[in-house]
């Protein structure tokens, strides 16, 4: 199948230097100026032909001047007209057909084939690099880039996640995000955000003047508040500081304990230097009295009397 985009026409032109509808409209045109030729040759016959030859009749002059032909020259022309316009409606018929052949069948590249032509002129022509070319350094640069961006783009969001519950929770603890469920603790802190006197001070103007009376009204009334939490906060302490005793009494006396332990060994280890024990470490004790040296020197000379040298 033909192309006839304008990538195909641009190739046809560059190749044959000029456009391929101008070389249709060139024989075209040839054609219409050997039409306009042959009728203005048949004009110039006709007009010099004497009319009584070509079957007009003559008009007798009443004053000697020769016969009169009135209707030739008009009937010539009509006729001759006639003729130019039948002519040019066949020619435009017909060419019109040779026009759309031959754009079809002959100056026309195959669809699949215009992307793969190469003229003659672009042989061994060697472009240069675009200076915006990509090379494999920077997409490897734009890839880090990308990947970074994502990473950054996960932990923004798993920081976003993060902050929404943190925030979720501490409304929950100022008495905001359950308002009406009926599940107030005494950890509840509301009464900061809620309180008669804060609404109060809503409607107060914060000025310079008046900043430091609106903070000691405000602090003032947020002392029963205060008051009620340090009363049910005293019984858990006391519990608390009970336990703690608890604890301080068992590790006083496993100190103690570990105070004994070692004075025991301490005295050991002096009653075992005075005695001339060995003090070396993992030494066996061996239960009974201090051996002589006299005594030893007898041992020896026994052993030797029943192995001789």
């Amino acid at each position: 199948m033909a192309d006839t985009s304008q990538a195909a026409t641009s190739l046809l032109t560059e190749h044959l230097q000029y456009t391929p509808l101008s070389l249709i409209d060139d024989i075209i045109n040839s054609v219409n100026n050997f039409v306009y030729q042959g009728v203005g040759s048949l004009e110039t016959g006709l007009l010099s032909t004497p009319p009584e030859k070509l079957g007009f009749k003559a008009v007798g002059g009443g004053d000697g001047d020769g016969p009169e032909f009135p209707d030739a020259k008009q009937e010539i022309e009509e006729g001759l007209h006639k003729l130019e316009t039948l002519l040019n409606s066949t020619v435009d018929k017909n060419f019109d057909k040779l026009e759309i052949y031959v754009l079809r069948n002959v100056l026309s590249v195959p669809a699949d084939l215009v992307n793969w032509v190469r003229l003659s002129h672009y042989e061994n022509i060697s472009y240069p690099p675009s200076e915006n070319a990509p090379t494999a350094e920077s997409v490897q640069l734009l890839r880090r880039k990308l990947a970074a961006s994502r990473a950054v783009s996960r932990a923004l969001l798993e920081e976003q996640t993060c902050n929404e519950t943190l925030l979720r929770q501490l409304r929950a603890i100022v008495g905001q995000g359950d308002h009406g469920t009926g599940n107030s603790t005494s950890g509840d802190l509301s009464f900061l955000a809620n309180s008669t006197s804060m609404h109060a001070l809503e409607g107060t103007p914060n000025s310079d003047q008046q900043s430091l009376t609106i903070n000691t009204n405000f602090a003032v009334s947020q002392l029963p508040a205060l008051r009620a939490l340090l009363a049910d906060l005293r019984p858990k302490l006391a519990v608390l500081k009970n336990s703690n005793t608890g604890l301080a009494i068992e590790s006083a006396k496993d100190e103690l304990r570990e105070e004994r332990r070692g004075y025991i060994e301490q005295q050991t280890q002096s009653l075992l230097k005075r005695n001339g024990e060995s003090m070396a470490e993992h030494a066996a004790v061996v239960p009974g009295r201090r051996v002589d040296a006299e005594e030893v020197q007898a041992m020896e000379k026994l052993a030797s009397l029943f192995d001789p040298v």
